[in-house]
Order: C-alpha cells, then structure tokens, then sequence
C-alpha cells in the first residue's frame, strides 16, 4: 500500500479549486459586453469562456506527475497554444473584464507551474496523477460539442490532439 500525504492533495486542491469555481461562474455568468460589435462581444465571452476551461485542463495536467513518455508535455502544448489563440483574440475585441479575468487565469496557471517546479519533492500517488490526466481529457470531452458547433476549427483540432495525447499517456503509465 502506498501511503502518502494527505496535506498535498489538499495543497493541490487549493490551488485547482479556486480556478475550477472561477471557470464554472464564468460558464454561466455573462458580464457586460463593451466590444467592438455585439457580435465580436459574444464571440469574445465565447473565447473566454472557452480559454478558462481549456486552463483548467492544463492545470490538470500540470498536476500530474511524470511526463508519461512525453504525452503529458504535448498535450500540455496544445492547451498552451489553443489558449495563447483565443486570449489574442480577447485582447483584440474583448472587454475590460474578459480581459482582466483571461489575465487572473494566466496568473493562476504560473502559479501552479511554479509550485510544481519549486516543490520537486511533492510527488503524487500514481493512481492520483492519473486521475488528474482523466479529469483534463474528461473537460477537453465535453468542450468539443461546443467547440464543433462554435465552428472553433483550429481550436478544435488543438483540443484533439491534446486529447490524444492524454489517452497515450493512460496507456503508457
């Protein structure tokens, strides 16, 4: 039986609980919309919206241990460029808040990466990194529906490959 910290879990949850909280108000509340356009306002929110949840996947995978033969990095890439796309585009038509939030979620996900690479000694249970990589190929699932009827082609296919590179990775271990 592998025995391990409980404290870590928690450490790891304080950090992913807030974003995951962040992710699912920005899902359902809308903020006023000052764009260009109503148009470009609603595809804003959409991009928003879209780049926290894509976060949270990357957060997710940032969690996991090990790089699992690689898989792990490249799909953690695919999130990186999907989200630095549609922030780009935030910061052409988005509000002030969209703006302001995209940046609060950035900051979160450095965080996390910082914890992660100044705490070399926290090492999870592997049933539990791999959980984390099941969670993050479980929100990229139920993003693509959305993403296919968005007509988020190359978002879509950031996402794809990302997920493809996450279900590589369960089966390397």
């Amino acid at each position: 039986m592998v025995a391990f910290d409980l404290s870590r879990l928690f450490v790891a949850w304080a950090v992913v609980a807030p974003l995951c909280a962040t992710c699912l108000s920005a899902l359902t509340v809308g903020g006023a919309a000052t764009a260009q356009t109503p148009q470009q306002a609603q595809k804003a929110e959409l991009h928003l919206r879209e780049s926290r949840v894509l976060t949270e996947a990357w957060v997710y995978l940032e969690l996991a241990n090990a790089n699992y033969d690689g898989h792990r990095a490249k799909a953690m890439r695919e999130l990186e460029a999907a989200v630095r796309g549609l922030n780009k585009s935030l910061q052409k038509n988005g509000t002030a808040r969209q703006k302001a939030i995209a940046t609060a979620d950035d900051i979160a996900a450095a965080k996390v990466k910082f914890l992660r690479e100044h705490a070399p000694g926290v090492i999870n249970p592997q049933a539990l990194s791999d959980l984390y990589l099941r969670q993050a190929g479980t929100i990229l699932l139920q993003l693509r529906p959305a993403l296919v009827q968005l007509n988020q082609p190359k978002v879509l296919k950031q996402v794809d490959a990302a997920a493809r590179e996450i279900m590589a990775a369960l089966r390397v271990r």
